[in-house]
């Protein structure tokens, strides 16, 4: 188990460092639509997740009033999955 711990702390590290420090992560001046926008960081935060690529709650988003029937579950979609990892940034 330490060591599932410690690849999940590895992401959201690596994840935290590029939005505080990646030059990537500011609006270059290059691409910028006014200079005041210039600098400014793109993503502040990072919200992880991490679920059981057999959950359950896969299958409900298959119904037809949620996603449908086109939605592919995490072990049809990469045969072998063991875990779903949700991030989001804003």
């Amino acid at each position: 188990m330490g060591v599932k711990v410690m690849e999940k702390e590895f992401l959201i590290k690596t994840a935290e460092d590029f939005i505080e420090h990646s030059q990537d992560n500011y609006i270059a001046k290059e691409v910028a639509l006014s200079d005041n926008i210039v600098g400014m960081r793109i993503f502040n935060i990072s919200i992880f997740a991490f679920g059981s690529a057999d959950d359950e709650y896969f299958e409900l988003l298959k119904q037809p009033p949620v996603i449908g029937e086109h939605f592919l579950l995490p072990k049809e979609w990469l045969p072998g999955a063991k875990t779903v990892i949700s991030f989001f940034t804003f």
